[in-house]
């Protein structure tokens, strides 16, 4: 099966855009996928920062840094959400 290779930006895409640049998958084929959204974001801010006040703005930073800073051997994780998280609000002096 040809993969569709349509370039994108580095930076995190909207769930359109996945949706588009996956649309010749199959509905019955087997994938491995792994989505981080804003919830988590909001969720990891919560546990670490409960005293910032998170706006989508902020969440979708730090995804944007999640997606153009990971690599296949480490993948996206807890870890790397709250390191960004934490850079971002750090540049924003919110910590």
């Amino acid at each position: 099966m040809k993969h569709n290779t349509k370039p994108r930006n580095t930076t995190a895409m909207k769930w359109k855009e996945f949706i588009d640049l996956h649309s010749n998958l199959s509905p019955d084929e087997e994938i491995a996928c792994i989505l981080w959204t804003r919830p988590d974001v909001f969720e990891k801010a919560g546990e670490e920062y409960p005293n910032v006040v998170m706006t989508d703005e902020i969440a979708d930073e730090v995804l944007c840094r999640m997606d153009r800073k990971s690599d296949c051997e480490n993948g996206m994780t807890w870890d790397s959400l709250e390191y960004h998280l934490e850079a971002v609000l750090q540049e924003l002096n919110l910590i």
